[in-house]
């Protein structure tokens, strides 16, 4: 049910009135972008309004690995929004501007993200909420971001994710919220969510663990709510210890 909905509000396309941007398409400079404007096998419509930037990019028949797309974005945006169809793999370059370190929030839903270079993020120094729903994903890398430290929220439901391993979120040390429903995830290594001491809220439902490690709650010190609904739970004696340390939650 949630990645159906993921998908029906990405489909969703807002509209504004408000539009003043900039965009730099294989070379050709499109002024005041308040229509959809043709770049070869691009539609591109930006605009500003509330200090968010919404960037929508429909049509894309080549993947942003191979295809070169530079927008000039804006100063002084809290929020970007991306909605596009069959991304492919997000490379290192193509959202690179110093203009993006006022960024707090990025999102992209169901735009069929297969893959994410080291560093893609870098330029969002103060990234704290990203929401990359519905794509197809295959794991979590802390690389993507310049500053790990400084993200708060991680939602990645309805991905293709299948192990969690220490070094996915070892420099995410101010996580406080990781959505994973729905995924494919069948281990969780016990040193996971060592370094997630000021985590609240986890959400590992609609996934396939038949067990969990019990020194992962010894780690989540901060924890008040987890989601573990969904799983087809082996529930053995052996699972007893880790279901008392679910009780003080």
């Amino acid at each position: 049910q949630l990645c159906s909905n993921i998908k029906e509000h990405s489909s969703k396309v807002l509209t504004s009135t408000a539009t003043s941007s900039l965009l730099h398409c294989l070379g050709e400079t499109v002024e005041n972008a308040s229509s959809f404007y043709h770049c070869k096998t691009i539609e591109v419509n930006c605009f500003i309004e509330h200090k968010v930037l919404d960037c929508f990019l429909q049509q894309m028949k080549h993947t942003f690995m191979k295809f070169s797309l530079y927008l000039d974005f804006l100063p002084g945006c809290e929020s970007m929004f991306v909605s596009l169809k069959n991304i492919g793999e997000i490379n290192s370059t193509v959202l690179q501007s110093e203009h993006l370190s006022t960024i707090t929030e990025f999102q992209s839903l169901n735009s069929g993200i297969t893959g994410i270079a080291a560093n893609a993020f870098s330029s969002f120094s103060n990234l704290k909420t990203l929401n990359l729903d519905g794509n197809s994903l295959t794991k979590i890398n802390q690389n993507w971001l310049g500053n790990p430290a400084a993200l708060h929220e991680l939602s990645l439901n309805c991905n293709q994710i299948e192990v969690l391993k220490e070094s996915d979120l070892k420099r995410l040390t101010n996580l406080k919220s990781l959505k994973l429903n729905g995924n494919r995830i069948q281990t969780i290594y016990p040193e996971s969510f060592s370094f997630q001491s000021v985590m609240v809220d986890l959400d590992l439902s609609e996934n396939r663990l038949t067990r969990l490690p019990l020194q992962m709650m010894a780690s989540l010190r901060s924890l008040t709510s987890i989601s573990l609904h969904g799983n087809p739970w082996n529930c053995s004696c052996d699972a007893q210890a880790f279901i008392a340390s679910l009780k003080g939650l």
